[in-house]
């Protein structure tokens, strides 16, 4: 079973019948856990979904696997059509691994980066980025090394 939530802050009271799933299990009443596939930073606003099959997380998330993940970004200026193709070839950035804190300098993936709306005469633009890999920020690292900002 998977739930999407909007906002962290109502995890359990939007989950429908949130006492059902509360009772799920063994029947003593003791709370299922429950799993979030990916995270978002703190900057940022989105989908999360949940799961309580713990599988399911690591099926999507684990790096050997390479799944791809898709993300709507707001960005400005527009990007240029050598900066998408830079994007789409891979940039290099400096990210901190999560768990041991270490710094890595190295180039992105090649990656699935399309414009999908401009506004406000080329001042803004939404991209959809397709990626393979999950570092952190990079999303927004891989902008700014184009001259872009994420909004």
């Amino acid at each position: 079973m998977m739930y999407s939530l909007k906002d962290e802050l109502k995890v359990l009271g939007s989950i429908p019948n949130a006492a059902a799933l509360r009772n799920k299990g063994n029947g003593s009443g003791t709370s299922v856990r429950v799993f979030p596939v990916g995270r978002l930073d703190r900057d940022s606003s989105g989908l999360v979904v949940l799961t309580d099959d713990g599988r399911v997380p690591e099926a999507l998330l684990d790096p050997s696997r390479k799944a791809p993940k898709t993300y709507e970004v707001d960005v400005t200026p527009a990007p240029s059509t050598s900066a998408i193709e830079k994007l789409r070839a891979g940039v290099v950035i400096t990210t901190t691994q999560q768990r041991d804190g270490e710094t890595t300098t190295g180039p992105t993936l090649p990656c699935s980066v399309d414009i999908i709306r401009k506004r406000g005469d080329g001042k803004f633009a939404t991209l959809r980025f397709e990626l393979r890999e999950g570092r952190n920020r990079q999303i927004r690292k891989m902008c700014d090394a184009v001259g872009v900002d994420v909004t």
